[in-house]
């Protein structure tokens, strides 16, 4: 499979990962993989379309909207076959006639018959294949992109403290979700500050830990609908030089990122 096959393949996968278990999707990922441009791109339309997404969801219809549809079908006169089919007719007659006035031959001077011919088209590849669909963002992506976060210094706090309740009163009443989980063992611990960031066209909060013993630690959270197949177990992963370790607490996925080994990290959630 090549490059652009592969993307091909990847613009057609339908929201959500519903065609992610197809092993022609997993082939196809792994060419992409090994493109950091090619998936640069999709990732970037995967972003574009989450935003264009969450837009659309928060438009309310009007209440009354499917009653109008439905009483808009019922009124509606049925026309005789005939007269169902004339306006088509009609249409295929009128090109059949341009057809023939434009392909014509014409008569030059010289006595010699030319053919005109009509102007070329071209077909994108949004025609050939319909829209792209967005690339389910994975949790290997959320670790990468969250780390490479903090390597790039790129953390801005909305608010700086040093009391973790006011940071979670203050993240809690300032996203969608409302409820960011923080582990006991890390309650005691003074706080840096928290930010509230979109990713990818999703919601992401960010709580930073002072600690003694391992530095600052990073705690960020995401809604678990937006990283479908994530497991509730742990899981330890290196990441740009960043120690990380993931898990589920409910409807979200918590993530701590620092420079101390995993076992030292996982102490600091209370996870075996």
């Amino acid at each position: 499979m090549t490059r652009e096959e592969a993307k091909l393949i990847l613009q057609c996968r339908r929201p959500c990962g519903k065609d992610d278990h197809l092993p022609v999707m997993r082939e196809a990922r792994s060419v992409v993989e090994t493109c950091p441009d090619t998936m640069a791109e999709l990732e970037a339309e995967c972003a574009l379309d989450g935003l264009i997404a969450e837009r659309v969801r928060s438009v309310d219809p009007p209440a009354d909207l499917l009653r109008n549809i439905l009483l808009g079908a019922k009124v509606t006169p049925m026309q005789p076959w005939w007269r169902r089919h004339s306006g088509v007719l009609a249409a295929a007659a009128a090109l059949a006639v341009a057809g023939v006035i434009l392909g014509i031959p014409r008569q030059p001077q010289g006595g010699k018959t030319e053919l005109t011919s009509l102007p070329k088209t071209t077909v994108t590849q949004e025609e050939r294949i319909g829209p792209a669909v967005p690339l389910q963002p994975t949790l290997a992506d959320f670790r990468v992109d969250t780390t490479s976060k903090l390597s790039a210094d790129k953390v801005s706090f909305q608010i700086s403290s040093n009391s973790v309740a006011e940071l979670q009163s203050y993240v809690n009443n300032h996203t969608r979700i409302r409820r960011v989980p923080v582990p006991d063992p890390m309650n005691p611990l003074p706080t840096l500050g928290c930010e509230i960031f979109q990713w990818r066209g999703h919601e992401v909060t960010l709580i930073c830990f002072n600690t003694e013993e391992f530095g600052t630690v990073h705690l960020f959270t995401i809604d678990a609908a937006d990283l479908p197949g994530c497991s509730a177990g742990c899981t330890d992963a290196l990441a740009g030089g960043w120690q990380t370790v993931t898990w589920k607490d409910g409807d979200r996925v918590l993530l701590i990122a620092g420079k101390a080994p995993a076992e030292d990290l996982r102490k600091l959630i209370a996870k075996g």
